[in-house]
């Protein structure tokens, strides 16, 4: 194979394209970024007010249901809206096949849009409880809410 000239174009010059500096490594500590502090009293009691304000919606939505005479899948979808720029924990909003089937609490579907996560949950009839536990948990300052 023939010896290839070094510098094969030089017609093309290129000058002060870029600077020179020092490498930085990402970071690795792979934490999560940082939630925004909210005020916990005034966060928890403003979740336990919507999910009491559900209570009925949920009992004239059975009713309606049961009127048209469905005899299973009885209950209410509801919407859970993440904060922005923080990822909403959907795993934890509905239950795992055979950790606790019998409730039937189910995440419907998952979508971002912009810098906020919604997720649509199938809710079965009487299962808000469930979601009330976890909002005394959280007023509660319990750690793994």
């Amino acid at each position: 194979m023939p010896d290839q000239p070094r510098d094969r174009r030089p017609h093309l010059v290129l000058a002060n394209t870029s600077t020179a500096q020092a490498f930085t490594a990402p970071s690795s500590g792979g934490g999560s970024p940082a939630v925004p502090v909210l005020n916990r009293l005034q966060h928890g009691n403003a979740l336990k007010a919507q999910l009491l304000a559900l209570q009925p919606v949920a009992q004239q939505a059975v009713a309606a249901q049961k009127e048209q005479g469905l005899e299973s899948g009885l209950g209410l979808q509801v919407q859970f809206v993440g904060q922005p720029d923080v990822a909403l924990a959907f795993e934890s909003l509905g239950y795992e096949v055979g950790k606790d089937a019998q409730k039937k609490i189910e995440v419907l579907s998952v979508r971002v849009d912009g810098d906020t996560t919604y997720a649509n949950v199938f809710v079965p009839d009487g299962k808000l409880a469930h979601f009330e536990k976890y909002v005394e948990d959280y007023l509660s300052e319990r750690k793994n809410c």
